[in-house]
């Protein structure tokens, strides 16, 4: 849905209504695991709002996007484990 909305505020040219769905599309390809696709988005984020001087937008997507690189780079922080696989005991054997 996010995609879409992204779509139709590019063609109509809506730089402040295309934020909010660019920061959702980011968000939701980070909890996919789509780590690129996220970044991405974190970079549109941030020059949207750069041009349309939302800085509290710009700062959200500067600091996820510094925890992306951090992910993305060789030998970089893992993808987070969900809660519930943290909380399983190992077996001891």
């Amino acid at each position: 849905m996010a995609l879409r909305s992204i779509a139709l505020f590019d063609e109509l040219g809506d730089l402040r209504g295309s934020i909010r769905p660019t920061e959702l599309a980011g968000l939701s390809f980070f909890s996919l695991g789509l780590l690129q696709e996220a970044f991405e988005k974190r970079v549109k984020t941030t020059k949207i709002g750069e041009k349309i001087g939302d800085y509290r937008k710009m700062a959200q997507a500067v600091l996820y996007q510094a925890q992306l690189e951090d992910r993305l780079r060789p030998g970089g922080i893992p993808y987070p484990r969900s809660r519930r696989q943290q909380s399983v005991p190992k077996k001891q054997m």
